[in-house]
């Protein structure tokens, strides 16, 4: 028997005249959960209904979003959908009758909770210009006779078709602006303050934006910028753009970091589970770090060759629920597990004896870093005894082993963490191994992606990065998986990073707001010595995870504090498990 079920559902507010709601589900009626498969509602008197056949008990479960058209490519784009997980979300039985008008839902709302997310990019780019004073003020090469202090700015896209939204970042807060003043929004002007503009649009090749600067005292135009597509030539870069007064004279030049952010356009993103947000309360999360620990340069090393299978697969059998690695590309573009930007390679002499030679992974190919011996890069200054067998030839104990690889075979309970690995930029103006140029951004983070959603199937799986723009890549290309932002955190332990976003936790925090992260992911030390940190993350929402090579002495002390991931080395001390 087939019943005609009619779906039905209220919006507050109202969405745009350009938009509609749809709904998705569980059956190939309801398109499988894929958005350009769904069945779209008719608005009627401010609701929203549709009717669809469906069999009779059937057990249903679906999900509503909100929709628009790109009519160029007859593509539905989804602009904001409820993301309750599975269990929890929209269900009935389909009844032994011919007609049944399910109950009016409210969107975004399931038995009291409200779960919606923003969509992902699927066809759309989305440009950001980034404003802050990392080191000083934006401005430079200023004449002397022009103050530029006290200023304001106000983009402004020249076309319809694009939507245009600045977001303020500061500690522990952020702000979020579509309706922007006539004389713009002030102009960061230290450290605790960031400011983006973004700019969506289906036509990334026709931008143009003028920036315009005010006075904020008297509303008087300083000075114009002008933005075009053309001076994107990568992914992410740093312009260098200069001020023209309003008789169009140059007084000072702007430092405009960007970025491009492509839709990833070969994944079809289902509308089925959605983790973006979900960390279920529960005691501290073990993640053994490069799996069962470092295995060359802590004072304790591991038995077992770090970021390998074997690695990975003891930490598990040990009590760790999550390993954590890092991925990155090898020269053909294959996503490789290591946890360095660089390697060594054993190379001849003139004189017959062998010398370590350092290598960046990026300039060689997967064939190599998997058929030459290769040598940890500490091993060119150092002789610290090491407890791992480095002349192990099985094969789950060799370096370099694909993402594919990880996934196929390590034990499917285990969550993985995947640090995606991008050279970082400190505030001494110094890239990570002096990686200045590396891969094109999007390819790179298409490229793990792919691998991700092929082979990930049930394995529950958290992004990191160090990089704030990858973190928003990864968030803004995919519509599944947590992402956490890496800082050094505040204790100077290490050279913070030039990006104020992420320099401190507290700005860390306000980014991670405002780009929709699971949480942050700091350095140890911050715990013992500011242990409000951890507080201020579960005030807003956010969780909170630490790294660092005392974790594994104190995850008594991680418990006491509320962490929610601790990733350490060592998972396991003389073949006894460690945690459990």
């Amino acid at each position: 028997m087939i019943c005609n079920i009619v779906f039905t559902v209220k919006v507050s507010p109202q969405v745009d005249k350009n938009e509609w709601l749809g709904v998705v589900g569980n059956v190939k009626e309801l398109g499988e959960w894929e958005a350009q498969n769904c069945c779209v509602l008719e608005c009627i008197d401010g609701i929203w209904s549709g009717t669809v056949q469906l069999p009779a008990e059937t057990h249903i479960k679906y999900r509503y979003f909100i929709g628009t058209y790109h009519t160029e490519q007859k593509h539905k784009v989804v602009q904001k959908w409820e993301t309750h997980l599975l269990d929890d979300c929209r269900s009935f039985e389909v009844p032994m009758q011919t007609e049944f008008e399910n109950k009016v839902d409210q969107f975004g709302i399931v038995n009291g909770i409200k779960k919606l997310e923003e969509g992902w990019l699927s066809k759309q780019t989305e440009i950001r210009l980034n404003i802050s004073s990392p080191q000083s003020h934006p401005f430079f090469s200023s004449k002397n006779s022009v103050s530029l202090s006290n200023l304001s700015i106000k983009p402004v896209v020249y076309s319809t078709s694009n939507t245009l939204s600045i977001s303020v970042i500061k500690p522990c807060q952020f702000q979020n602006i579509t309706d922007i003043p006539a004389w713009g929004v002030p102009v960061p002007s230290d450290e605790n303050s960031h400011l983006s503009c973004i700019i969506k649009t289906y036509h990334p090749n026709n931008i143009q934006v003028l920036l315009e600067f005010y006075n904020m005292k008297n509303g008087n135009l300083v000075a114009t910028s002008i933005v075009t597509s053309e001076m994107f030539t990568t992914s992410k870069g740093i312009l260098e753009n200069p001020l023209l007064d309003p008789e169009w004279k140059a007084i000072a030049s702007i430092r405009l970091p960007y970025m491009v952010i492509q839709p990833h356009t070969s994944l079809t993103m289902s509308m089925k589970h959605c983790y973006l947000q979900h960390w279920k309360p529960r005691p501290c999360v073990y993640a053994g770090h490069r799996g069962s620990g470092n295995s060359f340069t802590s004072e304790k090393v591991a038995d077992v060759f770090e970021n390998t299978i074997a690695s990975f697969n003891k930490a598990s059998q040990h009590g760790a629920q999550y390993v954590e690695f890092d991925v990155h590309l090898t020269m053909d573009k294959v996503p490789v597990v290591y946890h360095d930007l660089t390697t060594c390679v054993s190379a001849q002499k003139n004189d017959g004896s062998t010398a370590l030679l350092k290598m960046r992974v990026c300039d060689m190919s997967l064939k190599e870093l998997q058929t030459f011996r290769m040598n940890h890069r500490s091993r060119i200054n150092s002789n610290k005894k090491l407890e791992l067998d480095q002349c192990n030839s099985q094969q789950d104990h060799l370096p370099f082993p694909t993402l594919e690889q990880v996934f196929n075979k390590v034990e499917p309970q285990t969550g993985f963490n995947i640090e995606v690995k991008w050279p970082t930029l400190d505030m001494n103006n110094n890239y990570e191994d002096g990686l200045d140029k590396y891969f094109d951004a999007n390819e790179f983070v298409d490229a793990i992606l792919t691998t991700v959603f092929k082979h990930a199937h049930d394995r529950r799986v958290i992004f990191s990065c160090f990089d704030v723009d990858i973190c928003i890549m990864l968030r803004r290309k995919q519509n599944k998986y947590p992402v956490l932002l890496l800082t050094n955190g505040n204790t100077m332990f290490y050279v913070p990073m030039l990006d104020l976003r992420e320099r401190t936790n507290d700005m860390a925090i306000g980014t991670a707001l405002s780009e929709r992260f699971l949480g942050i992911d700091t350095l140890e030390k911050d715990v013992y010595e500011m242990p409000d940190i951890i507080k201020k993350c579960h005030d807003v929402g956010l969780i909170f995870a630490c790294y660092g090579d005392d974790v594994g002495e104190n995850l008594q002390l991680m418990q006491e504090k509320s962490v929610d991931i601790a990733i350490f080395d060592r998972v396991y001390e003389k073949g006894k498990p460690m945690v459990s």
